[in-house]
């Protein structure tokens, strides 16, 4: 019984912690058109990173950008290569359209 109450108790301080997170910036939902996959980032993590762990292929070529295979577009119309981006600060969610070359 005291295991099961420790191992409830660390999943509320992991929740909490995850709470937090998200209340000052550090945690943002991703999400992938048109897959309709989300997944949970944190600030800093690798764009590529976060749509491999949320199942979601992004094409890739050189993985520095120039060869635009990792183009996608941000819910603004920005077009910006997962490569070379990180998840930024200062949004709660953000929308990310991958769109596929089939030249990739």
């Amino acid at each position: 019984m005291h295991h099961f109450k420790l191992l409830a108790s660390l999943e509320c301080v992991r929740l909490l912690i995850q709470n937090l997170k998200s209340k000052i910036g550090m945690t943002i939902r991703i999400h992938f058109l048109p897959d309709n996959v989300t997944a949970d980032a944190e600030v800093g993590e690798a764009l590529l990173d976060v749509a491999e762990r949320a199942g979601v292929l992004i094409p890739t070529g050189c993985l520095m950008g120039s060869c635009h295979a990792c183009t996608v577009e941000l819910e603004d119309g920005e077009i910006i290569r997962a490569c070379l981006t990180s998840v930024p600060p200062g949004k709660d969610e953000l929308t990310i359209n991958v769109f596929s070359d089939p030249t990739w």
